[in-house]
């Protein structure tokens, strides 16, 4: 039934729907208020318990790769008693870079080094 509507409305709009048009509706309509209200609130909302939501709604956004890669910049600025500048004042990421690349340190030509973002740590 509603499938039907559902897929008119993206025929509508010129757009080829996914192979999981519902799934992924919900899941987004999950991952949405989960940013602003508790996760138990939106779940009682939709109908769903948290550890559904965790296991097949709620995703990872771009929006969150981009707020961790400014945390992490201003936290080396400050570390390091230096001004903040660039990236680490908030600026956007420069295009042509994706954000995951980013992340990993990887923009052009440079690198984490050997350690990463984790710290080294003997292992037990």
């Amino acid at each position: 039934m509603y499938r039907k509507g559902a897929l008119a409305a993206v025929a509508w709009a010129g757009l080829t729907p996914g192979p999981k048009l519902f799934q992924n509706m919900r899941a987004s309509r999950q991952t949405e208020p989960a940013e602003t209200f508790p996760v138990h609130v939106v779940c009682e909302w939709i109908g769903n318990s948290p550890r559904v939501a965790e296991k097949h709604y709620l995703q990872v956004t771009e929006a969150h790769y981009e707020k961790a890669a400014q945390k992490t910049a201003q936290s080396r600025a400050a570390s390091s008693g230096r001004p903040k500048s660039g990236a680490e004042n908030g600026a956007q990421i420069p295009e042509g870079i994706s954000v995951n690349a980013a992340m990993k340190g990887v923009s052009e030509g440079g690198s984490l080094g050997d350690t990463g973002l984790e710290p080294v740590t003997l292992r037990v």
